[in-house]
Parts: C-alpha cells; structure tokens; sequence
C-alpha cells in the first residue's frame, strides 16, 4: 500500500485514489452551512455511519467514494 503527500498539500493517495481530509469531506458533504460542521463529521464517523481512514492519533482521511456511498445511503425513495 502506497501512500504520500503531495507538497505544499495535504491530500494523501492511496492506491491511485486520493483521499480528502476531514475539511474537504464537510464540504462534500455540504455539511458548512450546520452550527459546528466539524462535530457533526465527527459524529458520523464516530457512529460508524461515515466509513474512513485513520491515519494517525485523531486524523482521518475520506474516500470520495465511501462519502458518495453515505449519500447514496440516505436517499428516501419516492412513493408514487
């Protein structure tokens, strides 16, 4: 498994993908426009609804598919 960081940035790749850090997930997830959007990621995560990538002691890193996959799992079917 290979990872680095690109410089002057703090994206990291892993296995091609790039993974986002938790700024870049809350504004995937619109989740910006909330009182603390932090917390509520952290909440996700903590709950195990949100999958990510622990990479070291309280930092964690998002795959834009698994955050696709969460939305995707929240979608309420119309009933027509």
């Amino acid at each position: 498994m290979s990872q680095h960081a690109t410089a002057g940035s703090s994206s990291v790749n892993l296995n091609g993908e790039s993974l986002l850090t938790e700024d870049e997930a809350v504004q995937f997830l619109r989740l910006d426009d909330r009182k603390n959007p932090m917390g509520a990621l952290r909440w996700l995560c903590r709950t195990r609804r949100l999958a990510y990538i622990q990479v070291g002691r309280g930092i964690r890193r998002f795959r834009a598919g698994d955050l696709e996959a969460y939305i995707e799992q929240q979608r309420v079917q119309a009933v027509t």
